[in-house]
């Protein structure tokens, strides 16, 4: 039998299985309450596009109440809102995407230059050449097999075949810090990262606050049940959605912007943010990444000892090792970091 969730529940749908009588179904419909928690575990719901006159023309469902639970929501279901005081600069994500791009001197808290070496060669899909040497050697054997066809159009490849290999190589001259700017604008432009992991933005949330109030505007009433109803079935899919994600995002690489809560582990600074995990949601988020104190950069670490149980701004880009539901309403993000790095110079640091 198939499930469907809450937020999925027709405006009617029925308690037993339809039955027709003398042409028509003998069933009454159930009208959908507001209290979700009173339907019941199967129900029979028509078929998208049937008739609906003929017991064939319904089919009986399994409401799944593993994932978008009504307790989940808040009583009051507040309006979507930025936390100005977790999230950096949230407007939504073309913003950040823009900001990012336009960061061409990041101010470096830990780097990975081997993974940033390897990740660029990857990206780009070309060869590692690390010496003029490597180069001269490439175009030797070039001009060698075209020297075996004298023809005029491979006289005519023979000079050019220095500059196939300067644009079909890597720019040996970039150190990792550089390399780096490049990767991180292709990822970006390409969105080939994932932007919106430290925030429970709902685009489709917003626009039904805002149309609501453009009715209401125009001096038109709106039955307060009624937008409740459906507000809580907008954040009841919006739930599940998240939650589905959670699921299937693990080793995409992530770039998570936010005022990060510096702590203590040992061999590592452990940087932490909690947040809902949507706007609608009693459920929370917390995403852990921790920085080895021996590789960071010259000065870092003294600076994030000096912010122990403080907060500290910080992009951190890199794969998302594991997402773990633990207990009931609670998710922990790790990602392992690659790149650590703020947008501006930080007060105070030295």
């Amino acid at each position: 039998m198939r499930k469907i969730t809450l937020a999925d529940i027709p405006e009617e749908y029925y308690e037993t299985q339809p039955l027709a009588f003398r042409g028509n179904i003998s069933t009454s419909p159930v009208k959908k309450p507001t209290d979700v928690s009173k339907i019941p575990q199967q129900i029979w719901i028509k078929k998208p596009g049937a008739w609906g006159k003929l017991p064939q023309d319904f089919e009986g469902v399994t409401v799944d109440r593993s994932i978008d639970q009504s307790a989940d929501l808040s009583v009051d279901l507040p309006k979507p809102k930025r936390d100005r005081a977790a999230i950096l600069h949230r407007q939504d994500t073309h913003a950040k995407r823009g900001r990012l791009i336009e960061l061409d001197q990041p101010l470096f808290h830990y780097r990975d230059d081997q993974e940033i070496n390897r990740l660029y060669e990857t990206t780009f899909n070309k060869p590692l050449i690390n010496s003029e040497q490597s180069i001269r050697d490439l175009t030797l054997k070039i001009e060698n097999r075209l020297q075996a066809n004298g023809s005029v159009a491979t006289n005519r490849m023979r000079g050019r075949s220095q500059q196939v290999i300067s644009t079909d190589t890597y720019n040996h001259g970039l150190n990792a810090a550089e390399k780096w700017v490049q990767l991180q604008t292709h990822l970006l432009t390409n969105e080939q990262v994932i932007l919106d992991l430290e925030t429970g933005h709902s685009d489709e949330l917003i626009k039904f606050d805002n149309l609501v109030t453009q009715v209401q505007q125009y001096g038109l009433s709106l039955d307060p049940n009624q937008v409740s109803e459906k507000r809580k079935q907008i954040g009841l899919k919006l739930l599940q959605d998240k939650t589905h994600r959670l699921q299937e995002i693990i080793n995409r690489h992530t770039i998570v912007s936010a005022n990060f809560t510096v702590e203590d582990r040992q061999r590592h600074y452990r940087l932490v943010l909690s947040y809902p995990l949507t706007q609608v949601s009693k459920r929370e988020s917390t995403i852990i990444v921790e920085v080895p104190k021996q590789e960071m950069e010259s000065g870092w670490a003294n600076y994030y000892e000096r912010l122990l149980g403080a907060k500290i701004q910080a992009n951190v880009f890199g794969p998302i090792l594991s997402s773990t539901q633990i207990g009931q309403g609670y998710w922990e993000i790790i990602i392992k970091p690659i790149v650590v790095y703020a947008s501006t110079t930080i007060q105070g640091f030295r």
